[in-house]
Order: C-alpha cells, then sequence, then structure tokens
C-alpha cells in the first residue's frame, strides 16, 4: 500500500489490517439507480476504498434535490448519474468512480451490485436479478417506504 492509502485507512487497517483493506481497495461494486438511499451507500462503499460502477438513467428533479444532500438546484435537469459522479468521486480520489449507461448492465462483469428498486418497475428488477443470477453476481437489493430503508438479497 501506498503512504496516502495507509493514511486515509489507518482506521480501517487497525481494525482489519493491512491485507483486507488491500482487498477492499481492489473491490469494485456497481450501484444501480442512484436514489438517497443508495448515494448514501455509495458514500459510505468509496470512504471505505471500494471503486464504484454506477447507472442511473434519471435527470435530476426538485424531489431528488429536496431528499438528497449530494444534489442542489444547480444541479436540476442534469443526468443525476453524471452529477453524483462527479461529487462521489471528490470525495475519495484514490478510487475509481465510473458510470455505465442502464443498457451497458447486461454486459458488466462485477463481483457485488446494489439496486435500489423503490423507483424501478417490476420488469427492471426481474431483469437485473436474471442478469446477476446467470453471471454470477452477489445482488442485494435496496428498498424504502417512507422513513424504513430495507436492504436484502
Amino acid at each position: 500500500m501506498k503512504k496516502e492509502d495507509i493514511e486515509l485507512y489507518d482506521r480501517s487497517i487497525r481494525l482489519w489490517g493491512k491485507d483486507t483493506q488491500m482487498k477492499i481497495s481492489q473491490t469494485t461494486v456497481l450501484v444501480v439507480n442512484l436514489t438517497p438511499s443508495s448515494t448514501e451507500l455509495c458514500k459510505d462503499l468509496l470512504l471505505s476504498g471500494i471503486s464504484l460502477l454506477i447507472a442511473d438513467k434519471e435527470l435530476v428533479s426538485i424531489e431528488n434535490v429536496k431528499g438528497n444532500f449530494f444534489l442542489c438546484e444547480q444541479d436540476l435537469n442534469k443526468s443525476r448519474c453524471d452529477v453524483l459522479k462527479e461529487k462521489l468521486q471528490k470525495m475519495n480520489t484514490l478510487i475509481t468512480v465510473s458510470s455505465i449507461d442502464m443498457k451497458a448492465i447486461d454486459d458488466i462483469s462485477v463481483p457485488i451490485a446494489c439496486v435500489d428498486i423503490s423507483t424501478l418497475q417490476r420488469e427492471e428488477v426481474e431483469h437485473f436479478d436474471e442478469i446477476f443470477t446467470k453471471k454470477g453476481i452477489i445482488a442485494y437489493y435496496i428498498d424504502n417506504y417512507f422513513a424504513q430503508g430495507f436492504f436484502y438479497n
């Protein structure tokens, strides 16, 4: 590990050791549908050293601005994926935040995927589940119901 990695991840290294932190830093997680819950997950993953591959098809709306700390009114009508990619990357420049088109998810190969299903159609969720199952990708699903959130696989 480089000196800057050791300084940034000092607490994590003390908790689970250098070898584990190196494995964590070599992991990429796909996050689909960037709602407030999944964006918060992205923040937590990247601060621990995990690289992100994000996908979202929506533009930033006023509802997004009201519920997502990362978004502001200047982001309205811009690609939610592009805006959040830029803002998330600034939080940890030692990892990579990449984005892909939602249609390209069929072709990806990552070990873990997290999908926020709260605003997706049932057919989309079933499609993702089928792809991830065929490829052996560990998939976790996030859902929200008012002030409660659910995380399951």
